[in-house]
């Protein structure tokens, strides 16, 4: 599209309206000489070919008896949505006309060809396969896109990536949880947790580490060698626990159960006397 060049345009718009940039139509003012603004082929070509392109970027049929065909194109979405042609992990979209740049902020809408099975791309255009990121902006890892999916993505000029904002049916990522009304990440709760006996293992005064990317709970269960030394102690980055005492007899047991965050330590000591055994020692997470 351009503004009208022909001789007989007007820089600034007619009074009243408001002064812009040159090339604007005129009417003429014959009492002053200034002749109408000629309405060239060139211009009308070009209009009518920007209304086409939008009807055909939207896959919309020219008609001459319907007066709202861009209406229809714009709320469409067509001229935003393709279909992957890629294989899992490389996604390929090609829209018409082709989208010739990336601009920061761009939105796309794509149904997808395959599910992804861990860090994927998408190449638009063929304008180079640049990284699919989550809302976390880091890379995805499988689930995220679902074969016939259908998903949104931007484009984050400075991530150099796509954010894929949602794919219907599939897992989303989330950052993680730092409010209380956040999204947790699946590391940040016990959903699908494993329960390890780990009591061969463990011994008490010795400092352990949380090496998993999920949050820990620590159970442990023990019996007291003498009467009045079941009283187990834990301390977890510095914050002390104390478990349940029971004064009484030997068999009687002690027991304990905290929280350990990832990549966190804790030790487990007897507040008095010993153990002759452990129950059991259980690392949930």
């Amino acid at each position: 599209m351009f503004a009208i060049d022909d001789a007989t345009a007007v820089a600034v718009m007619p009074t009243p309206e408001a002064a812009g940039t040159p090339g604007f139509f005129t009417e003429g003012n014959p009492a002053l000489g200034q002749a109408a603004t000629y309405l060239r082929a060139s211009f009308l070509n070009a209009l009518m070919q920007e209304l086409l392109n939008v009807l055909s970027g939207a896959g919309v049929a020219p008609s001459k008896t319907a007066y709202d065909q861009v209406l229809k194109s714009l709320r469409s979405n067509g001229l935003i949505t393709a279909s992957d042609t890629g294989a899992a992990n490389a996604c390929v979209l090609t829209y018409t006309p082709a989208i010739a740049a990336l601009t920061d902020g761009m939105v796309l809408w794509f149904k997808a060809n395959a599910t992804n099975t861990g860090a994927a791309t998408l190449n638009v255009n063929g304008l180079g396969a640049s990284p699919i990121v989550g809302p976390a902006h880091v890379a995805l890892q499988g689930g995220e896109i679902l074969a016939g999916g259908k998903c949104q993505v931007v484009w984050s000029a400075a991530l150099s990536s796509w954010v894929l904002i949602q794919c219907t049916g599939a897992a989303l990522q989330v950052a993680a949880s730092t409010q209380s009304g956040h999204a947790v990440q699946r590391n940040q709760a016990t959903i699908g947790a494993t329960v390890r006996s780990v009591a061969g293992s463990r011994s008490l005064g010795v400092t352990y580490t949380n090496s998993t990317s999920r949050f820990m709970w620590v159970y442990i269960s023990a019996i007291a060698s003498t009467a009045g030394s079941n009283a187990l102690s834990a301390t977890v980055g510095g914050i002390g626990y104390i478990g349940a005492s029971t004064n009484g007899a030997t068999a009687l047991s002690g027991f304990i159960a905290f929280p350990v965050p990832p990549g966190a330590t804790y030790q487990v000591n007897a507040a008095t006397g010993g153990f002759s055994a452990y129950n059991n020692w259980v690392e949930v997470s």
